[in-house]
């Protein structure tokens, strides 16, 4: 028996996955065989949804039939609601009321005894938690900032319908584009430390509520999806500052700071600190990262900003073409590949 102490469990075998494949040297993200940069480009989020879950993109009937059943399960109750004022009453991040929030959900669940080996009754709660998720966020931005929550509507996309929610206007077909593109990208990302989270209670039999509700504290700590309030705070920041963003960004890294949001543990494993200064310089091959800085060109270009020339070299050079709809041809099935602790929270800081 091996008495190697693997710190984080990174590089440790746990499992075996045909959901998706992470490549951090060639800066690949596979979804059961499609690369992701054609899913983002190509297909909504509903189709990658299906996908993860049933295996295969949808037709369009059963695409009308999967969003149909989504539609039908975006409202959360009263009591849910009275909690999230109470929440955002007590100054409670956004991370901690949905926290809280989704495991509110399952006191209105309709088939809250269920079989959990069930695989479709499992699915169809998955879905009610994900079709809920963005009107609890959306809820409570709202109430935090002393406003009232706005109903879901049945007539709006996935990413469209939150971020009317948000608003109380329709978005335009950037922002809502912008936004369907970034849930495709963090769909899936392999055993990371929230998925890992909520693969451990659910091993246990507990419900799905509990899983998730296990999986969101764990996404909220700053060393995993609680660095995006950094991310958000140096957006901010950038902003408001008058400098060029190169500029901004290369004193920032010349005076031993870091720039979060360029760069990943996984996609950055075994590379040297020069490669992410040239990643944060904008000239990283993260497939992510191309995508939605392509997307953010977009919306700059469409609010008359001024864009970097270098920036719009680097996203409109590597990519090209629109979104077509469902992509014409399904890849074979991947076999189950061994899936690695590699995203496990890091010894220190990335």
């Amino acid at each position: 028996m091996s008495e190697q102490l693997n710190k984080g469990l990174e590089g440790v075998l746990v499992a075996e996955s045909s959901l998706s494949d992470i490549d951090g040297d060639a800066g690949q993200l596979i979804y059961r065989g499609y690369d992701i940069e054609d899913l983002a480009r190509e297909a909504s989020y509903k189709e990658v949804l299906h996908l993860l879950w049933k295996g295969e993109l949808p037709t369009a009937d059963q695409l009308d039939d999967f969003r149909d059943s989504m539609v039908e399960d975006r409202e959360v109750s009263d009591s849910v609601l009275d909690a999230l004022a109470a929440l955002a009453d007590a100054g409670e991040t956004p991370m901690a009321a949905l926290r809280t929030g989704v495991s509110m959900l399952s006191a209105a669940d309709p088939d809250p005894h269920k079989d959990v080996e069930d695989r479709e009754a499992t699915l169809s709660e998955g879905r009610r938690i994900v079709a809920k998720v963005p009107t609890l966020l959306a809820a409570y931005d709202r109430l935090r900032r002393g406003e009232e929550p706005v109903a879901p509507r049945s007539d709006l996309s996935h990413a469209g319908n939150f971020l009317y929610m948000m608003t109380g206007e329709e978005p335009g077909e950037v922002a809502e584009e912008t936004f369907d593109m970034a849930l495709i990208l963090h769909a899936d990302h392999g055993l990371n430390a929230s998925t890992f989270t909520a693969m451990v209670i659910a091993s246990t039999q507990a419900d799905l509520y509990s899983a998730v509700t296990g999986g969101v504290g764990a996404l909220s700590g700053p060393l995993h999806g609680g660095a995006n309030q950094d991310v958000m705070r140096v957006l901010k920041e950038l902003d408001d500052s008058e400098k060029d963003p190169l500029q901004w960004v290369q004193d920032r890294i010349e005076a031993g700071g870091r720039i979060p949001g360029w760069g990943h543990r996984v996609h950055d494993h075994h590379r040297g600190v020069s490669h992410r200064r040239d990643r944060a310089a904008g000239q990283g091959d993260r497939p992510e990262r191309r995508l939605l800085l392509r997307l953010g060109l977009l919306q700059a270009r469409h609010s008359d900003r001024h864009v970097h020339p270098h920036l719009r070299d680097v996203a409109f050079g590597r990519l090209g073409g629109t979104r077509a709809g469902v992509l014409a041809r399904q890849p074979p099935h991947p076999a189950a590949r061994p899936v690695r602790r590699s995203g496990a929270p890091p010894v220190r800081p990335r």
